[in-house]
């Protein structure tokens, strides 16, 4: 019995005459054949790159976005820390003199 044969004779199989665990296992192989027919015959693994590519390109500028946009209380903070730390080092150096 060659490939094509035993493809199609699985193929044909009524799910319904087979016992569960057979019934589960001709389903199973039913799926993974259609899902991997599609994916190499309708180029997908073409489009799932495209679509990678096009994601990773937005979601850059929206990541910045969000970095510059959280960033910016902590600059507020790291100013007035600051600020208070020259403060208190001039009026150190005053009294120090």
């Amino acid at each position: 019995m060659t490939f094509e044969e035993r493809m199609e004779s699985w193929w044909n199989m009524d799910e319904r005459e087979c016992k569960c665990f057979q019934r589960w296992a001709l389903l199973l192989f039913k799926r993974v054949y259609i899902t991997v027919d599609h994916f190499i015959h309708n180029n997908l693994g073409s489009y799932a790159s495209a679509l990678t590519y096009n994601t990773t390109l937005a979601v850059v500028p929206v990541l910045a976005i969000i970095f510059a946009i959280a960033r910016r209380p902590f600059n507020i903070r790291v100013l007035k820390i600051s600020k208070i730390f020259w403060m208190r080092l001039e009026a150190f150096a005053i009294s120090a003199s």
